[in-house]
């Protein structure tokens, strides 16, 4: 998207710089499929979101969805190698306790359990 804004806005600029990319050999191609994995990975996790929503009370599905400030810090540190700050660990720290306690609140005090269940997915 990016790379179609930027062509669009400048075009004098763009074309000099594509001159000098084909000078020194390189491609000036973009394949538009790159982020084709990316955005069926997303759908996939929205799909499977709203799933989940239709089991649980919206309420802990919101703060549940808290839980992404968490992964987020996890994979920054493990796939980006960024260097964490305390201010950081201590948000992701207490993100995590939320997330659990509702979480564990959610399962212990469930009404479904003695009640029927009822699914707007399959009707019942």
């Amino acid at each position: 998207m990016i790379y179609f804004v930027y062509k669009r806005t400048d075009k004098k600029l763009f074309l000099e710089k594509e001159e000098d990319a084909i000078k020194e050999g390189k491609s000036v191609r973009f394949n538009i499929f790159l982020f084709a994995i990316p955005a069926f990975c997303d759908c996939m996790g929205s799909t499977l979101q709203l799933i989940a929503l239709n089991f649980i009370n919206s309420s802990v599905y919101q703060i549940i969805r808290g839980g992404t400030i968490v992964t987020t810090f996890l994979f920054s540190i493990l796939i980006l190698k960024t260097k964490a700050e305390r201010y950081q660990v201590l948000g992701s720290i207490l993100a995590f306790i939320g997330v659990l306690v509702v979480g564990i609140s959610a399962v212990v005090f469930s009404e479904s359990a003695q009640s029927v269940v009822q699914s707007p997915i399959v009707g019942a």
